[in-house]
């Protein structure tokens, strides 16, 4: 395996395991999650590159290792945006800085 398809798995193993995140799974299993697919999909493209049995074990480790590193780098992305504080879930509108006076307020009449 050459290190351009592992930059696939690791594109391909980060990817699912945001998929998977997205569905609610708690964050203690999204490294397992990810070392899992790291493992699954290195083994199996090794195999259909038709890989011998030796070959498959050292996909194997590899994918281990792109399932760590996915794991890692999903940890260090949390860490910078919690230090530069940007709420968790982005998709929420900020509060607004100045708040609309009551209604009576505004009557002048």
């Amino acid at each position: 395996m050459d290190s351009f398809s592992s930059v696939e798995i690791g594109a391909l193993v980060a990817g699912l395991t945001e998929l998977v995140k997205s569905y609610g799974l708690p964050s203690k299993y999204i490294p397992l999650i990810a070392i899992f697919f790291g493992i699954s999909f290195s083994a199996l493209f090794a195999y259909r590159a038709g890989a011998d049995s030796s070959a498959l074990v050292d996909a194997g480790l590899q994918g281990l290792l792109i399932g760590l590193v996915t794991t890692g780098l999903y940890k260090g992305g949390k860490s910078f945006i919690r230090a530069a504080g940007v709420p968790e879930d982005c998709s929420s509108t900020p509060p607004s800085p100045v708040s609309p006076p009551p209604s009576g307020e505004l009557d002048h009449g």
